[in-house]
């Protein structure tokens, strides 16, 4: 937890220029899966409980004791409970945009993101790249929102290619 709260200071002290960052710069890549689901270190949303987002309305970290598939991915979840919720209706608890960032989802990209960094809108979940792409997101957030659903059908099927987009 260190290690996020020490890159966020760096993040807030050395981005002063937000303004100048565009989506280019969070562009991403694909994972290298047969799948569409953002994965990192092997699980989806980087080893977070979906569920609990919804439950405890706190990002906590799986436990790979309780792990799920859907779509091709591993989702690993904080207890028995949360994982028997996600078996039994996952489309209610996985993210937007299969868990890439929203706000890159709404400029017709994708992007990794931090777990962290995330907002249920509606009953949906959606996540963001860090902290200050999260606040952008936020300031327009039923724009984003409009503007990446629409844009979300054309970006998917790049991922599975796993060309840049």
């Amino acid at each position: 937890m260190s290690m996020k709260i020490s890159r966020r200071q760096v993040l807030l002290s050395g981005l002063g220029v937000m303004g100048s960052l565009s989506v280019n710069s969070l562009s991403a890549f694909a994972s290298e899966n047969d799948n569409t689901i953002f994965q990192r270190n092997g699980f989806a949303i980087d080893g977070y409980d979906t569920v609990a987002y919804f439950t405890q309305n706190d990002a906590i970290a799986g436990n790979a004791d309780f792990i799920a598939q859907y779509k091709g991915a591993n989702w690993i979840f904080a207890s028995a409970e949360n994982r028997d919720k996600f078996i039994s209706t996952p489309e209610k608890y996985a993210p937007q945009y299969e868990g890439y960032c929203a706000y890159a989802a709404a400029q017709g990209s994708v992007a990794k993101i931090e777990p962290d960094q995330w907002k249920i809108v509606e009953g949906k979940l959606y996540l963001n790249y860090n902290f200050l792409i999260k606040v952008r997101w936020e300031a327009s957030q039923d724009d984003f929102i409009k503007d990446g659903n629409a844009k979300w059908p054309t970006v998917r099927p790049g991922i599975k290619t796993g060309r840049p987009l």
